[in-house]
């Protein structure tokens, strides 16, 4: 989409303070919904959805998905461990890119080494072993830009089962 250029800004001529701040929020706010709306297209139940080991993770400030791993329990659903409240620390959000906010400048870290994970939000009402379980819509905030890291990918990966004549006849 092409911007659209006012004559004040081909002469040269800034806007005044309360102005940009005007722009600036207008921008702002437009992002904003823009990410609301893409949120909304998941359906209702995905956001529910239970979160293993292995899931993938979003940061704004990473150029590639990270991986979620699951150390506070060893409860397993589908063979794979229950994410929980209590995987919050650097070595549970794995980003194996560079962290390119711009509180670095031009000496981008490793994400992994700068990461300030904070506490999930958003997580489910269900306990495993005395901890809240993390579901889709649950979020973390990195210390770092007080950002949402997000939850992208479940990790549950559906196996398909046959079924026996003998097992599907048992209500028959």
């Amino acid at each position: 989409m092409k911007e659209k250029i006012s004559l004040n800004k081909l002469l040269g001529i800034k806007p005044s303070p309360k102005k940009e701040a005007e722009q600036k929020h207008d921008k702002k706010l437009k992002e904003m919904k823009e990410e609301k709306k893409k949120e909304s297209n998941d359906p209702p139940s995905e956001k529910y959805k239970m979160v293993v080991h292995g899931a993938k993770i979003q940061c704004k400030y990473t150029p590639a998905p990270g991986t979620l791993m699951v150390t506070s329990n060893q409860i397993q659903m589908h063979g794979q461990l229950w994410a929980t409240e209590g995987d919050c620390g650097k070595l549970n959000l794995q980003f194996q890119g560079i962290c390119t906010h711009s509180k670095w400048g031009y000496n981008k870290p490793p994400c992994l080494g700068v990461i300030i994970p904070t506490k999930w939000e958003d997580v489910g009402n269900m306990y495993v072993q005395e901890q809240k379980n993390l579901i889709k819509k649950s979020t973390i905030k990195c210390g770092i830009s007080n950002e949402a890291i997000k939850i992208i990918f479940d990790g549950q990966i559906e196996t398909p089962v046959t079924l026996s004549n003998a097992e599907m006849d048992v209500c028959g």
